[in-house]
């Protein structure tokens, strides 16, 4: 809530520094504009000279045309002599340079003030963006490293008494000092290896990109970001176990089901007491599930973390060298016990540990799960194969296309001709034999 603060204070501040910028603009050009008329009128004033009281009785007088030629000669000299004058000076008492009383010289010092503070407003207010930007920037920056820096600091003693290796080699991580690894402003990565039933564990460390001011205002209007702290293992179990198993939120139901075809082809949904309203799970092995989260230990672990669980999914093909491995990402926005994130190692080691040791019952479940296995991966072999005889089909045709699109003689495109006629000929013997031989 403290990050959000800050950013809707820096909002606040732009937009109010805007609007004042315009309103201020507004009530200046009203004052202009009086100020305008008025000097307006003292100039007139100024060079419209009191006329004798003989111009000013009734124009009776002037009725003759020279009379009125003769007046009107006099007024433009008069105007002419005014213009001419220069302003009367005003006496100084400090012995310095004389001043002049022209109002016409406040008018431009007032002027010049407004062009100067007004003329820049759109680049006084990038300057201000400006600045916000790389305040943001900063702090975004040390709040993800301190976020990262807690959750190692709650989790380091526990990698240190359990595994035999911490960190990653030096070409990934220069500073061997530092176990946490350095990735981005947002991303921070922990390796570790060498314990029972573990071949390796990575924890990425995927923080909201506060450092990015446009990418906090959008994720706080249009696309929110979360904390997320992943754990992925590649883990030796004692036994052989083909299950497949995955708990996640339902509203991410489909796109994990996209992600991944295990779950597709593999599990079903199922809803167990012990699970959230919003979570669900999909396992291919029922019974085996709910034998793990029974253990009274796990499952009380299990209760500590379980609103902040994002995903969980177990799986036995990854690929020939590594087949087990399982996946922990948990949600960690605004976490305000640091306890949690030594509670989220706790559980996953938990999880892996029950995992290891269990044994699936039964020897017809497993003849079912490899038959399954065999049947999928044929199914796939034969689309990959497909697609694979799709693309040279495309490709071949592309070239012929691109043949066609040459200029040639009379004799290449006889001989393209011919050629595409065997092909043609071939082809059609090749679907009649399997016609005749099926």
């Amino acid at each position: 809530m403290k990050s959000y603060s800050i950013k809707f204070l820096f909002l606040s501040i732009i937009f109010l520094s805007l609007f004042q910028n315009i309103y201020l603009i507004e009530d200046e050009d009203l004052k202009i504009e009086d100020e305008i008329d008025e000097n307006k009128n003292n100039i007139k004033k100024k060079k419209n000279p009191i006329r004798n009281s003989r111009f000013q009785e009734d124009s009776d007088e002037f009725d003759d045309p020279n009379l009125l030629h003769s007046q009107n000669m006099k007024e433009k000299n008069i105007k002419n002599q005014y213009q001419q004058q220069e302003p009367i000076p005003i006496k100084n008492t400090n012995n310095s340079e004389p001043q002049y009383d022209d109002e016409n010289d406040d008018y431009d010092k007032k002027d010049l003030i407004h062009i100067l503070l007004y003329k820049y407003v759109y680049e006084v207010s990038m300057g201000s963006f400006l600045i916000i930007f790389i305040l943001n920037a900063i702090y975004g920056k040390s709040k993800n490293k301190r976020i990262a820096v807690k959750w190692y600091n709650k989790s380091k003693d526990f990698f240190i008494e359990n595994y035999a290796h911490i960190g990653a080699e030096r070409e990934f991580n220069p500073k061997k000092s530092d176990a946490l690894i350095y990735d981005s402003y947002n991303e921070y990565k922990f390796f570790a290896s060498g314990r029972i039933y573990v071949n390796w564990i990575l924890v990425d460390i995927i923080l909201k990109r506060r450092q990015d001011l446009l990418s906090m205002l959008s994720g706080m209007f249009l696309f929110p970001e979360k904390d997320k702290i992943m754990y992925e293992a590649v883990i030796v179990p004692q036994y052989e176990i083909p299950v497949v198993f995955c708990i996640c939120k339902k509203k991410n139901a489909k796109t994990m089901k996209k992600n991944y075809s295990e779950i597709d082809n593999f599990t079903e949904a199922i809803s167990p007491s012990f699970l959230n309203e919003n979570l669900v799970m999909f396992t291919e092995n029922t019974e085996f599930i709910i034998n793990i989260f029974k253990q009274p230990e796990l499952l009380a672990e299990y209760k500590k973390i379980e609103k902040y669980i994002d995903t969980i999914f177990f799986t036995d093909r990854r690929n020939s060298k590594d087949n087990y491995a399982i996946v922990l990402s948990y949600e960690g926005t605004n976490i305000k016990d640091d306890e949690i994130y030594k509670n989220f190692t706790i559980f996953a080691h938990m999880l892996i540990d029950t995992i290891s040791v269990s044994v699936i019952k039964g020897g017809n479940y497993k003849k079912e799960a490899e038959q399954r296995r065999r049947d999928f991966d044929a199914q796939r072999s034969k689309e990959l194969a497909e697609r694979n005889q799709e693309e040279i089909r495309n490709k071949k045709e592309e070239e012929k296309n691109e043949q066609r699109n040459k200029p040639m003689t009379r004799e290449q495109a006889q001989k393209l001709e011919e050629k595409e006629r065997k092909e043609a000929l071939k082809n059609k013997r090749k679907k009649m034999f399997k016609f005749v031989k099926a």
